[in-house]
């Protein structure tokens, strides 16, 4: 049996035929200094994890963005993208 006769033709190279852009990899390059592109790539985590939680990078950042200046430092982590999802969904509703 070769590949034309089998229903299930896998593909040549994994994620071959994927739509997304990758962010990151070369990017670093181009950010003028190594912290510059260490806050790139931590924003890129911000926006992948929200994706992987299936929240609205945009509407997430946003968020976290006006509230973290009168946020405690020691109280950080609830404004990770899992401890924000409840409220946003909340003000997606009212909207």
């Amino acid at each position: 049996m070769d590949a034309k006769d089998s229903e299930l033709q896998l593909l040549a190279r994994y994620g071959q035929n994927d739509c997304v852009m990758a962010l990151g990899r070369k990017n670093y390059l181009f950010a003028g200094a190594d912290c510059g592109g260490e806050r790139a790539a931590a924003i890129y985590s911000l926006i992948g994890t929200a994706k992987l939680n299936d929240i609205d990078p945009e509407a997430y950042l946003r968020y976290v963005l006006a509230h973290i200046a009168e946020h405690p430092v020691n109280r950080i982590d609830e404004l990770l993208p899992w401890n924000v999802a409840a409220h946003l969904v909340c003000v997606a509703l009212a909207a």
